[in-house]
């Protein structure tokens, strides 16, 4: 018995899909609230294309917990790279790449995706302040103490000297993500005219796209978070390279280094 087509068939056109100009993976944390839509809005660019996976984590964050996720990014790596070849991997968690460390957060994304550039937000945000030549910060952060200690620990590490440092001294990754915007306006308002270079916000899981604007203007200093950062980052290392007006009055002209590996490529 013969069976006819149901259709008539039209023979498709191909092309190199979404992300001509640049293909980026995100991995996010599995209770962030915040990341996706965050690096959404800052990171919208013609012909740019961000694909998404979800890594395991306790929702209690703590410095056990951020580094438990270490042997989780290879395996979630390997669900992006189902994709193809992705110009750059972003690790969505400042707080995990200061624990665990962005060499290791690198190596384990490169074993799967070797040619890959890879970001993280606090790499990130120290190529920004870098640029920008800030040293003396402000900081805020929705950690508890114990993970603050840490942060604090690695950023002096660093050459950074923290100026001020508020806190929401939160547990809970879930409702770190439900902090409203205008908490940070309430957070950063005593920085206003102190002797800071910038005000780096840290942790994915803050929604700081909303009130940037009003952020950079309430200190009148360049205002650095986690995903604007690491969306600014991702960009320059997949070749774009015009303004990028919705990552800051600051951080829209500035360009990164690009690492002389993929340079070399």
């Amino acid at each position: 018995m013969t069976v006819s087509s149901v259709s008539e068939y039209v023979e498709p056109r191909l092309d190199a899909g979404p992300g001509a100009r640049g293909r980026i993976g995100l991995i996010v944390l599995v209770h962030d609230l915040a990341l996706e839509p965050e690096f959404a809005a800052f990171s919208r660019c013609d012909g740019v294309a961000v694909y998404a996976n979800r890594i395991d984590m306790d929702f209690d964050t703590t410095p056990e917990t951020l580094r438990a996720m270490y042997p989780r990014i290879g395996p979630v790596t390997q669900g992006l790279a189902c994709l193809g070849d992705l110009d750059v991997v972003a690790f969505g968690c400042t707080s995990g790449s200061m624990t665990i460390g962005p060499e290791r957060i690198k190596q384990a994304i490169n074993e799967v995706l070797p040619k890959a550039a890879v970001v993280n937000p606090v790499t990130s945000a120290l190529t920004a302040l870098n640029a920008l030549s800030a040293k003396r910060i402000g900081l805020i952060t929705p950690y508890a103490d114990d993970v603050n200690a840490e942060v604090v620990s690695y950023l002096e590490s660093q050459g950074l000297e923290i100026v001020r440092f508020r806190s929401f001294q939160m547990l809970d990754g879930l409702e770190m993500g439900r902090i409203d915007p205008r908490s940070l306006l309430d957070a950063a308002a005593p920085m206003a005219d102190t002797d800071i270079d910038a005000l780096f916000c840290s942790c994915t899981a803050l929604h700081v796209s909303p009130v940037l604007s009003e952020l950079e203007e309430l200190v009148g200093k360049p205002v650095v978070s986690s995903n604007q950062a690491m969306a600014w980052h991702a960009l320059r290392l997949a070749g774009i390279r015009e303004n990028l007006p919705n990552v800051g009055r600051y951080l829209s002209v500035l360009q990164a280094p690009v690492p002389q590996q993929a340079a070399a490529e």
